[in-house]
């Protein structure tokens, strides 16, 4: 079991590294073509995938994903998810030498703050015995589980009705919150998959469960609310600011929710859970500091020009 949770890390690490990659080209492409909300459909899709720098990162998004999904059959998801850290530097880097986004010490301050939390839940992070795929999926149709599973999604549809409500305003950031938060919804059902494929195999057992193709259903519309929102956000803000806000709550959320959803703080020891509860809550911190200071550069100039990051960026500093 260690072996597999090994494997496990190794492919959360490297699908991360591959995701952030991608989105990174993504956000690239979507500086490129004309805005989403002026477009219509049609001509939207045709210039997304026209976009060479676009479809790249979707094929490496693909990439990274495909590893992420196998990961989580062989670990926790409040294990595992702790590792999507790498992707925050990885961000960090490349929207300073990629992109050419300013990226000022205050905020790598608070990535800094982030990394610290996911560096105590990984001390905390413990692994026992996986739940046979019955006892997963029981566990995830319990009424308090579909409560709290409701809940997360109707707050992150309002955030993003309320950014559309109000023109957009600071869509970077409510459609970054709608996007993680779904995108660990999506984790999440495709965590229980993965336990009833590991468990059965393609077998009769598992594609003749009704539960099964809801579960799949639910998967597959978190994936693409996610992907296509994120998509949204990039023609709304930075890159260092939309991944690692996206970064942080995938990060921080599957404790919750796997504990709520999935209790998988059945059998962990009490010191460990005080940590994890640390670890989140420092995280938060992180990304609430890094949100404030976007909104202190968007407050000295609400529309900046890329050559006029450099000066808004000094000026928060300077604060």
């Amino acid at each position: 079991m260690v072996n597999l949770l090994f494997l496990g890390i190794a492919l959360q690490c490297g699908g991360a590294i591959i995701f952030n990659v991608g989105t990174l080209m993504q956000k690239k492409g979507a500086d490129q073509v004309p805005n989403i909300h002026k477009t219509s459909t049609g001509k939207n899709v045709r210039n997304f995938l026209t976009n060479k720098a676009w479809m790249v990162g979707y094929l490496l998004i693909i990439i990274g994903t495909v590893a992420n999904i196998v990961a989580l059959g062989f670990g926790p998801l409040s294990v595992l998810q702790p590792f999507l850290a790498i992707g925050i530097v990885v961000t960090v880097v490349l929207s300073r030498t990629y992109l050419h986004e300013r990226v000022g010490r205050n905020m790598i301050g608070s990535q800094v703050v982030i990394i610290a939390g996911v560096v105590i839940m990984g001390i905390a992070s413990f692994s026992g015995p996986q739940p046979s795929f019955p006892t997963i999926l029981s566990y995830d149709i319990r009424p308090g589980a579909i409560a709290f599973q409701v809940g997360m999604v109707a707050f992150a549809v309002f955030c993003y009705w309320y950014t559309k409500a109000t023109g957009y305003r600071h869509a970077d950031i409510w459609i970054s919150l709608f996007t993680g938060i779904i995108s660990v919804m999506s984790y999440l059902y495709t965590k229980i998959l993965m336990a009833g494929i590991l468990q059965f195999g393609l077998s009769l057992a598992l594609v003749s469960n009704g539960l099964v193709w809801i579960v799949f259903g639910l998967m597959i519309t978190a994936s693409a609310a996610s992907f296509i929102s994120r998509t949204v956000a990039y023609q709304h803000g930075r890159a260092v600011l939309i991944n690692n806000l996206y970064n942080g709550l995938s990060i921080a959320l599957p404790v919750p929710f796997g504990v709520i959803v999935l209790s998988e703080w059945i059998g962990v020891p009490t010191p460990n859970i005080a940590l994890e509860v640390i670890a989140v809550a420092v995280i938060i911190v992180g990304i609430a500091w890094m949100v404030r200071i976007e909104l202190q550069m968007q407050k000295v100039n609400p529309n900046p020009a890329p050559e006029a990051e450099a000066t808004e960026t000094q000026a928060v500093e300077a604060q």
